[in-house]
């Protein structure tokens, strides 16, 4: 059975005033988030 780990995201990165989070990746070895903005 495969254990998939759950992405935790705090709050205050799926907000930023003026732009939606179009897509969060998280890399887990060099651990970095790179977070994809839209500009509503």
């Amino acid at each position: 059975m495969d254990v998939k780990s759950h992405l935790y995201v705090p709050y205050v990165f799926k907000t930023f005033q003026g732009f939606n989070v179009k897509d969060i990746k998280e890399f887990h070895k060099t651990q970095h988030m790179q977070i994809i903005l839209e500009k509503t």
